[in-house]
């Protein structure tokens, strides 16, 4: 049975591009193109600060296809565990953060990647 993935608003979307482009413990610019083209999100402004650039590229592609496949699609490449052997903490704080965000839809959205 297919996990049914709620939408959602524009300010959580943009606190899921806080988390994943922050400075101290957010990926790397090049992280975050990487990642868009692995899950086939535009890239519309690569010059932008890193959570700019990804609040832009998720807003886009959820607008364009109304839901937000897309946005999950993004973080659970960006949670992939390999990403993230020998840098455990990191790990745990994105998942943690997005989670706590996931949360507040009502329901709950199972990551289960673990490093």
């Amino acid at each position: 049975m297919k996990q049914h993935l709620p939408n959602l608003s524009p300010g959580q979307i943009e606190k899921i591009a806080r988390i994943l482009g922050d400075t101290e413990f957010g990926l790397t610019g090049s992280q975050i193109g990487h990642i868009l083209k692995q899950a086939n999100i535009n890239d519309p402004d690569p010059h932008a600060t890193k959570w700019k650039r990804l609040q832009i590229a998720l807003a886009s592609c959820h607008n364009k296809a109304k839901n937000s496949t897309c946005v999950y699609n993004f973080i659970f490449h960006s949670l992939e565990p390999a990403r993230y052997v020998g840098n455990k903490q990191d790990f745990n704080k994105r998942q943690e953060e997005i989670k706590d965000q996931l949360r507040l839809l009502g329901s709950v959205v199972r990551i289960k990647h673990r490093v």
